[in-house]
């Protein structure tokens, strides 16, 4: 369904039936591609049918698991086995009809009362195998189509040692750095931020609407600082520094698993009419995902390494309370995004169901890139003086594409003040990291052969948070603070930030 107006700039918040209507509207879509109303059609998933099908009931548990709601592995059997039977007949009546042809055009040259009875009969056959022929074509077009709709919502295989269940039930695999102790009541990042004038919230409500901001003096300079560190930190680790786009099809968008579980609400910013196959990108992943579709490597050119600064814009409905005010949960915000291409390594085998998910995946390269990227994360972190800790997170908040995935969290003592944090737990998520399989590369063909006579193989890709800005600003500003209103710079920024120190700017507007 079409949703609200989310402001003057021609933005709605875009359903996931929607994208799904503009992924099949692109079938029969103009080729003028000067149009902007042309909706360009990514390339067709490759499902693995058959594995949903063998095990189906698996599937069904992963996905109930995961709390999809919309996915139906039983449907994808009985449609599979539908297709297949469809595909049998359909081939059967073409080349009946081949035969058919070539019988008649033997005849053109004979003659005889019996020659005309004979092309009589096979031009009778032939006009009703045409029909029959149509109809069955029409058939397999609906059930391919229904097949590719309901295998588009089977999210990924589990990773056995994954937690199941909602968000409370997240392992905590290490606490890092401790905890900040204060002779005097911590401030939170708002209440900081007006004493060394560092935000303007009420000026970008005016301007562009709830939960947008201006950053002002010391923490315009700290955005920068953290981004420009960010990617040395990254790059210096082996990976390659690209800038992105930040407008793309919501057909990509679909393809790395982006899709809301209820289709009424999502985070994604879709524009109007004519623009209506763009989307504001929630994530540098995404057109990361996208600079590899279509592409097959070599297996020495893997893994591929790449780090890229981009806004990432989100909906965030509903989110509200004291919890996450101020700079917590915005709609607009800055982040650099790691992202790996790996081999597969090893095939998709079936578990002896003593494991908790019942299908392990077996992928060697993969999960050692997932370990390497959360140490990167985990000393970054720690590089910044933060108390965090890192979350092995349960099946409920893998989304659709994580095969696993891991959440850092940092101490931020002004959430500590919140009455509406639990148990005065006051974490909050700067990172995250995931490994998605061939999830994604079977939506975006991303491929690579062993050998240059071997057959394509889909690879795995990972992804993962170098630094989610605005939260990175929150944790430094609480935990670093003195007594005095003022905020030390962790000495990892000394050399991109102007001081040591951040205090109230001598000119305010």
């Amino acid at each position: 369904m079409w949703s609200i107006k989310v402001h003057r700039g021609h933005l709605t918040r875009c359903s996931t039936l929607q994208i799904n209507r503009l992924m099949h509207a692109a079938a029969a879509a103009s080729t003028d591609t000067n149009s902007p109303e042309v909706v360009e059609l990514l390339q067709k998933p490759s499902f693995n049918f058959k594995r949903i099908s063998e095990h189906a009931d698996a599937m069904h548990r992963n996905a109930q698991n995961r709390n999809v709601k919309t996915a139906d592995a039983y449907s994808v059997k009985t449609l599979y086995r539908d297709q297949c039977s469809l595909i049998g007949r359909v081939n059967e009546y073409r080349q009946r009809r081949n035969e058919l042809n070539g019988q008649l055009k033997g005849l053109t040259k004979l003659k005889g009362d019996d020659v005309v009875a004979k092309r009589s009969a096979l031009v009778q056959e032939s006009q009703a195998l045409k029909s029959t022929l149509t109809i069955s074509e029409s058939e397999l077009s609906d059930i391919t189509k229904q097949l590719y709709d309901a295998a588009g919502n089977i999210p990924n295989e589990t990773h056995p040692n994954s937690p199941i269940g909602a968000e409370e039930n997240a392992r905590i695999v290490a606490m890092r750095n401790d905890k900040p102790h204060f002779a005097f009541t911590p401030k939170d990042h708002v209440e900081l931020g007006k004493y060394l004038d560092l935000f303007d919230f009420e000026a970008a409500s005016a301007v562009s609407g709830h939960s947008f901001y201006y950053l002002k003096n010391a923490a315009a300079r700290l955005e920068l600082a953290l981004i420009q560190y960010a990617v040395d930190f990254v790059s210096d680790r082996g990976f390659t520094v690209v800038t992105t786009p930040d407008v793309v099809k919501t057909g990509l968008v679909e393809a790395c698993g982006f899709k809301p579980r209820d289709v009424e609400a999502t985070q994604t910013y879709c524009l109007e009419k004519p623009y209506e196959h763009l989307a504001l990108s929630g994530t540098a992943e995404i057109p990361l995902a996208g600079l590899f579709m279509g592409k097959t490597f070599k297996a020495s050119q893997l893994p591929i390494k790449v780090v890229a600064f981009g806004r990432a814009f989100r909906a965030e409905a509903g989110a509200y309370g004291a919890a996450n005010k101020g700079l917590y949960r915005v709609h607009q915000f800055s982040k650099v995004e790691m992202f790996v291409v790996s081999e597969s390594e090893g095939s998709a085998t079936v578990g002896d169901g003593e494991t908790q998910s019942e299908l392990a995946t077996k992928c060697t390269e993969s999960d050692e890139l997932l370990e390497e990227i959360r140490t990167i994360q985990d000393e970054f972190l720690q590089s910044l003086g933060l108390h965090f800790r890192v979350l092995d997170m349960p099946t409920e908040e893998l989304g659709a594409a994580a095969y696993r995935k891991y959440d850092m969290e940092a101490y931020m003592p002004g959430r500590a003040l919140s009455s509406d944090v639990v148990d005065g737990l006051a974490f909050g998520e700067v990172t995250s990291a995931s490994n998605c399989t061939d999830f994604q590369a079977r939506r975006l063909n991303i491929k690579y052969k062993t050998h240059d006579s071997s057959p394509s193989l889909f690879a795995h890709t990972l992804n993962g948070t170098a630094c989610a800005v605005p939260r990175v600003i929150i944790a430094l500003l609480e935990t670093h603070q003195n007594e005095d209103g003022t905020v030390n710079v962790p000495e990892a920024l000394h050399s991109y930030m102007r001081g040591k120190v951040i205090r109230p700017p001598e000119r305010v507007f």
